[in-house]
């Protein structure tokens, strides 16, 4: 799956190839991808049996020095110094300084550990790159600038790391994958809701208000049977869990079943995102609660990874990236209804000093051509 996703941008560069120019295209994501990819290489290298981190990442970096090298034939002069600057920044600055600090500086496994945490947190700023891509989508509503087949690849590369992690017990491996499976469903979800264009949203508000109308209906019966059937759950969930398990057992299925539920609650606020981004307000996602909600996700998260807990810290990860997202979505959307009145405004102006040119036009043309006295 890493594979295919380094050999993702291929059609990007037989573009470019063609054209015999790279005006249009950006060589960071590939500067950064290199820096990714020697920093898991060195992971790999310093943790014991890890071949496949060191394959693939070899064969990543490879791939994307060929990348960078098509990209620096066929740039600009300008385009050529600024990515010489960016290589020489990150990938011989940057790495150079991490190998050297940590080999001078730190022994054993603590050395593994150390390096294995700074390719979390550089793992998580490249995941998170995607967010200037989804807000380009979201605002224009065409996803022209979001291809299927790399989203769709990194998704699933996200998705087999992260297992790979869980089952080998490998932290910074699985934890960043979690951040890049989640934003690589987003992107499936934006090229779903945005690739038919205007029409699709058109369709999908038509819906919208049609569900709406028939939920405020369905609202209040449906109230106290939600409330029987989680009792029910409840109830059913603890005599089963206390008849047929016992012991560390007990715990690991219940707590599992925990991360389930978690993970479906913290997925309840996608409704209310969605309604943000299609009206630009935050009328309907008030700032408190979901800041409130953020910092609690952040809590649980930090105290179930310290006592290695992972029924709690998991499905806190989700609930802190989407709290995240909230927190985004209110920095872009939180003067909607002004600007939508501003512009309003603007236009009533124009339209009224239209109306004033038309009379004063009027006016003087009378006055240049008065009508004939009889």
């Amino acid at each position: 799956m890493s594979f295919l996703e380094f050999l993702a941008p291929i059609p990007t560069f037989y573009t470019i190839y063609k054209q015999k120019s790279s005006d249009g295209y950006q060589s960071i994501p590939y500067v950064v991808a290199l820096l990714s990819a020697s920093l898991l290489l060195y992971y790999g290298v310093l943790k014991t049996n890890a071949t496949m981190i060191i394959t693939i990442n070899a064969i990543g970096i490879v791939i994307e020095l060929t990348y960078l090298v098509l990209f620096l034939i066929y740039a600009s002069t300008k385009e050529k110094m600024y990515t010489a600057k960016l290589i020489l920044l990150f990938n011989v600055g940057g790495f150079g300084v991490t190998m050297a600090l940590t080999i001078l500086l730190l022994k054993g496994q603590n050395r593994v550990n150390t390096v294995g945490w700074i390719c979390v947190a550089f793992s998580l700023a490249v995941f998170a790159a995607p967010l200037s891509i989804m807000r380009r989508v979201i605002n224009t509503k065409s996803v022209e600038f979001m291809p299927f087949t790399p989203s769709f690849l990194h998704t699933l590369c996200a998705t087999t790391w992260f297992l790979y992690g869980l089952f080998v017990n490998d932290m910074p491996i699985a934890l960043p994958n979690i951040l890049g499976l989640l934003f690589g469903i987003i992107q499936m979800i934006l090229y779903m809701m945005y690739k038919d264009g205007n029409k699709k949203i058109a369709e999908t508000n038509e819906r919208n208000n049609q569900q709406e109308v028939s939920l405020d209906m369905k609202k209040r019966c449906t109230q106290q049977v939600d409330a029987a059937v989680q009792c029910r759950r409840f109830w059913v969930t603890m005599a089963l869990t206390n008849l047929l398990l016992k012991g560390q057992n007990r715990v690991n299925t219940v707590g599992w079943i925990c991360v389930a539920f978690s993970l479906s609650v913290f997925a309840v606020p996608l409704s209310i995102m969605r309604r943000v981004i299609n009206t630009k307000s935050v009328e309907f996602m008030p700032f408190t609660p979901s800041f409130l909600h953020t910092l609690c996700a952040a809590t649980w998260f930090l105290y179930g990874l310290f006592v290695n807990d992972m029924p709690i810290a998991l499905p806190n990860i989700l609930g802190l990236l989407f709290g995240i997202i909230q927190m985004i979505l209110y920095m872009m959307y939180k003067d909607g209804n002004k600007k939508i009145a501003e512009t309003n405004e603007r236009n009533n102006q124009q339209e009224v000093s239209l109306d004033m040119k038309k009379k004063l036009t009027s006016i003087q043309s009378a006055k240049l051509y008065p009508a004939s006295q009889y």
